[in-house]
């Protein structure tokens, strides 16, 4: 009887703790599971930060993910809890990379470059087309940004400093 009761005690106070440990804000509606797949003209692409932004405007909280090696990101909100409210969501893309070895940068010893991997207007949520609706249901949605690019976002030479 001990032993029963003492596993209802323990499940009553971590049941609002949820799967990670964390208890939610106050306010924090139900958060439904999205996965979003990013690609360009049909590979994944990895590494790539996903935000969702509300078009109302009337969400405080974080919505995002970070692509896997197929491209997918399983969104969470605050990056703590899994899933996103529900909403119409404008989505933004952003994947860089930098021609500086990291050694390089942590030293500020030689100049490098970094380029965004993404079209300009995926990664602005006033020009991005990319929108997700998001129900009282699992969302799964994948996007084609078209052909890969790799522009030119700005030159770093640590000796002009």
């Amino acid at each position: 009887m001990n032993r029963i009761l003492f596993t209802l005690l323990i499940s009553a106070f971590l049941l609002p703790l949820g799967c990670n440990g964390q208890k939610r804000p106050d306010g924090m509606p139900k958060l439904m599971p999205c996965a979003i797949t990013i690609q360009q003209d049909g590979a994944p692409v990895s590494d790539a930060t996903i935000l969702l932004t509300a078009k109302n405007g009337d969400c405080p909280w974080v919505v995002s993910g970070t692509t896997d090696t197929t491209g997918t990101a399983k969104i969470q909100t605050h990056s703590l809890y899994n899933g996103a409210p529900a909403g119409v969501f404008t989505v933004t893309v952003e994947k860089t990379e930098s021609t500086a070895e990291k050694s390089d940068v942590e030293k500020l010893t030689k100049p490098y470059e970094v380029y965004s991997l993404v079209a300009k207007e995926y990664t602005d949520k006033t020009t991005s087309p990319l929108e997700l609706t998001i129900e009282k249901k699992a969302v799964t949605q994948t996007f084609d940004l078209g052909p890969a690019c790799r522009i030119l976002l700005m030159k770093i030479n640590p000796n002009e400093f």
